[in-house]
């Protein structure tokens, strides 16, 4: 189990939530006892240019290298290799991965679809095509989610940086702007309704 945490741990973790997210009911016994961690600061800040970890840009990504690069973005991690989690701006965020799959998945929940006014499928939709980026809404077993998956050999670093941005904007724009914040090519007809 990965746990490195550079603030205080607090609130205990709904593991469940995640088995879901990964599909891996092996996970569940692990994923249970986990903790949460709560108001992590800035993410993913600062110029990497020049440092040793900008040489690594060059090799193809890894699962090890994929949780390293992200548990070094925010102040803490935990989880199993495979299913890390953190919490940024109160949104939790997870880096599902399965080096034999090459997938890997940045997921935030964004809300139960049962609590959600069902216009707003349609909203969704929309946004997908006109104001998100990489990252997309998606609902899987009645959840909301905001979702960014990539193939790992082929993820680079700053596509996994970008994708955790666009995961959490998408999250905390749900209901407003429903935008990843780094396109918005606006809705046709959406000043007219």
């Amino acid at each position: 189990m990965i746990v490195r945490a550079k603030s205080r741990l607090c609130d205990a973790f709904s593991g469940g939530r995640l088995v879901r997210l990964a599909g891996v009911t092996l996970l569940a016994a692990v994923l249970s006892t986990s903790a949460g961690c709560a108001n992590f600061g800035s993410v993913f800040g600062g110029s990497e240019s020049g440092s040793a970890e900008g040489l690594m840009t060059q090799a193809p990504m890894t699962q090890a290298r994929m949780e390293q690069i992200f548990g070094d973005q925010v102040d803490a991690i935990e989880g199993p290799s495979g299913a890390i989690r953190t919490i940024v701006d109160e949104v939790e965020i997870y880096l599902i991965s399965d080096p034999t799959s090459d997938r890997m998945r940045l997921l935030a929940w964004v809300a139960d679809v049962n609590r959600v006014d069902p216009r707003i499928v349609n909203v969704l939709l929309q946004a997908n095509f006109y104001r998100t980026l990489d990252a997309r809404y998606a609902v899987s077993e009645g959840i909301v989610f905001s979702a960014y998956l990539h193939p790992i050999s082929t993820l680079s670093r700053e596509e996994l940086i970008s994708g955790f941005d666009q995961v959490l904007a998408l999250a905390k724009n749900f209901g407003t702007t429903y935008s990843s914040g780094k396109l918005d090519f606006g809705i046709p007809g959406a000043g007219a309704r």
